[in-house]
């Protein structure tokens, strides 16, 4: 099944964000920041931006331009632990709003 994922993300099909996996950012206003997938609401996808800890709102069809454009480039997972205080750093932050 990853395989298939793989082959399919290339070819623009499969471009909904992953849990744990941290994007880059190569260009555009979060240049230099990295996206951790949090949830999606509405028509837009919820991302964590590290390192500054803010809550980035990101409409679907961006997000899905970005990844085919490569301006949003999946880096790698993130291990179970940091993405615990992750969600819970998205969660106060969220609160706080």
């Amino acid at each position: 099944m990853k395989v298939w994922d793989k082959l399919l993300s290339g070819l623009g099909i499969n471009t909904s964000p992953k849990t744990r996996v941290l994007y880059a950012v190569t260009g555009g206003a979060y240049l230099g920041e990295f996206f951790l997938y949090m949830e999606t609401v509405e028509d837009a996808y919820c991302f964590l931006s590290l390192p500054h800890m803010h809550i980035r709102i990101i409409p679907i069809h961006k997000f899905v331009y970005a990844v085919d454009n490569k301006i949003l480039d999946s880096v790698d997972k993130i291990p179970k632990g940091v993405y615990r205080v992750c969600c819970a750093q998205y969660r106060k932050n969220k609160d706080m709003h």
